[in-house]
């Protein structure tokens, strides 16, 4: 099984709507609305990384109110990949030692 864990920016004052809205995505197993800089952050699961691209990026960046999302997933072996994505744009964000030893990989 893997997990991700997906932050998701949200528009002033619809952070509580879009949090509610990404609960409701199939394959999110659970979603909390947080303080700055992300206001939701939402864990998924699947049983491939492939499988988690549709719940992930397309959809909860349509989400009204979503203005920006960046998703990290844990694999088996404890490495992690995030996926970057800013209304319709992505980029793959490869683990550095740099990026491993701030975000605490």
């Amino acid at each position: 099984m893997i997990r991700a864990y997906d932050l998701v920016q949200a528009a002033v004052g619809s952070s509580a709507e879009v949090g509610h809205a990404v609960s409701r995505v199939a394959g999110i197993v659970s979603a909390d609305v947080v303080t700055d800089p992300y206001d939701v952050i939402a864990v998924a699961e699947a049983a491939s990384i492939d499988a988690l691209g549709k719940p992930l990026v397309s959809n909860i960046q349509p989400i009204d109110g979503a203005t920006r999302t960046l998703s990290r997933t844990r694999r088996p072996t404890g490495w992690s990949v995030g996926l970057h994505a800013c209304r319709g744009r992505t980029r793959s964000v490869a683990p550095t030692p740099t990026r491993t030893r701030l975000m605490g990989w």
